[in-house]
């Protein structure tokens, strides 16, 4: 009579029998939904002890059919089970927390070992790491014959050569930490470089990685500190030339920290800081009004920067928009101050001082006296800085009435001859449009720069054209002359 081993086959097996297919492990399977780690370590731990018996059952069918005794009664042991897959927050867990693996032990033994390999690999990297820390704190090797000058440049009494960052600052950029823009200037840079000990420093936990290691500690530049020593970053004490030398140190910092962008690579990064960054620098350090408007254009570019901090994209059109709406309203305030409101004629008998711009000081300009017979006919009246001309009303960029464009009513639309508006405003994105298809197909978008005669020498695209926002001409719609046919001292011409 034929006796069936365990394994499905008649008894004795045959001399084909493949040994080392049948004592492999099955892959893992999936748990049942619920089970939760206690009761899956006891499910896997009777698994593990079933297939070590069948294992001894198989190792010893094995050594007797080897043997000249033959292996007479014995069978080979059952198929081997499937144990329970762990998931890898579970496996986390185990590695990270002894306390876990006590309130839901006891484990099989593939998990404890797997669990001592983890922490092992984890101890044997923090020692590592504290090693390297140490050697480079207090090396033990040679110093000797090992410095070399990094960046080897000719000494001269003209030319600077390139700034050094400090690695300080590159770390502190990396983690986020931002500067005022001043900080990035060659003189502070410098310093810091030559003079170390001179910039306030603090540790701090680098973020974590992995969560089998440690997150190791790193040295940065303390803000609180430095703020005090350095200042806060101030727009009245920020010149142009300033803001342009530390845009370009943060900017070099930016593009050794971050990937370069590979147009081939599809799969690699389409936006790094360094990337987004150099397009506002480029943008502002351009502006037609960059030299002596920087207080138009330097609160916005503050606050549109931290937006590129925290991961921004930049929009021109967008940066665009909001340069041109502060112009407009630091143009009308300008034209709606009183003579008694603008700041002081700087006194004759200090010399010493330098004269201001001639926004700044009405005094600083003579204009020669006219007569009102003297002036051409329709003319606009003369404007002197300081006169009570200054008191006018803004015009509209829309209707030309005394009121902002960003007040224009949406229900007037015509003008009061009855003629329609040229353009309207798009509350939305406080963009100033054409109303009817202009130059082209489709309605376009007025460059507001231009039309407050700020000169605008911006190359824009096809949407945006330089183009008088209540007629269409090729003049700006306001300036501090009124240029527009339709528009006399803020008075509509019928």
């Amino acid at each position: 009579m034929t006796t069936t081993s365990l394994s499905g086959l008649p008894l004795p097996l045959p001399s084909t029998f493949d040994f080392a297919a049948y004592m492999t492990t099955p892959p893992e399977v999936p748990a049942p939904v619920g089970m939760n780690l206690a009761p899956k370590n006891a499910r896997n731990l009777v698994i593990e002890r079933t297939n070590e018996t069948s294992l001894a059952l198989t190792h010893a069918y094995q050594d007797a059919a080897a043997s000249t005794a033959g292996v007479g009664t014995l069978d080979v042991g059952a198929p081997l089970l499937s144990h329970f897959t762990y998931t890898d927050e579970e496996k986390s867990l185990l590695v990270a927390s002894k306390d876990v693996v006590e309130s839901t032990g006891p484990l099989p033994v593939y998990m404890t070992i797997f669990i001592a390999t983890e922490r092992m690999k984890a101890a044997r990297a923090d020692m590592d790491e504290k090693a390297k820390r140490e050697a480079e704190r207090c090396p033990s090797y040679s110093i000797f014959g090992t410095q070399l000058m990094v960046n080897p440049r000719i000494v001269s009494a003209v030319a600077t050569g390139e700034t050094p960052i400090p690695d300080i600052f590159h770390v502190s950029l990396h983690h986020k930490i931002y500067f005022p823009l001043h900080w990035w200037s060659d003189k502070i840079l410098r310093q810091a470089f030559d003079y170390p000990h001179s910039i306030p420093n603090t540790t701090i936990t680098a973020v974590q990685t992995s969560s089998l290691i440690a997150p190791s500690s790193v040295m940065v530049v303390n803000v609180a500190k430095a703020l005090k020593e350095l200042g806060e970053e101030d727009e009245a004490q920020l010149t142009p030339g300033l803001w342009r030398q530390s845009a370009r140190n943060l900017l070099n910092s930016f593009k050794l920290l971050c990937p370069p962008l590979d147009p081939a690579n599809p799969s690699g990064p389409k936006y790094t800081h360094a990337s987004e960054f150099e397009k506002p620098v480029l943008f502002f350090a351009n502006l037609d009004c960059f030299e002596e408007s920087m207080s138009i254009w330097s609160p916005v570019e503050r606050k549109l920067r931290y937006e590129l901090f925290r991961d921004g994209i930049f929009d021109h059109r967008l940066w665009e928009q909001r340069i041109g709406v502060v112009a407009i309203r630091l143009s009308f305030n300008r034209d709606s101050m009183t003579p008694s409101s603008l700041p002081p004629a700087t006194p004759a008998s200090s010399p010493s001082k330098r004269a201001l711009h001639d926004d700044q000081n009405p005094s600083a300009t003579k204009q020669p006296r006219r007569t009102r017979g003297d002036e051409p006919r329709g003319a606009p009246p003369i404007i002197r800085e300081g006169s009570a001309a200054r008191d006018r009303t803004p015009c509209c960029l829309i209707c030309a009435g005394p009121h902002m464009a960003q007040d224009h009513s949406s229900t007037k639309a015509t003008f009061q001859d009855g003629t329609d508006h040229f353009s309207r405003l798009l509350v939305e994105t406080r963009d100033i449009r054409t109303i009817k298809p202009f130059r082209g197909q489709g309605s376009k978008s007025l460059c507001i720069g231009f039309n407050i005669n700020k000169s605008c020498t911006v190359a824009h695209d096809a949407d945006r054209v330089h183009a008088c926002s209540l007629c269409g001409g090729n003049h700006p719609a306001l300036a501090r002359h009124p240029m527009c046919q339709r528009v006399r001292d803020g008075v509509i011409i019928p």
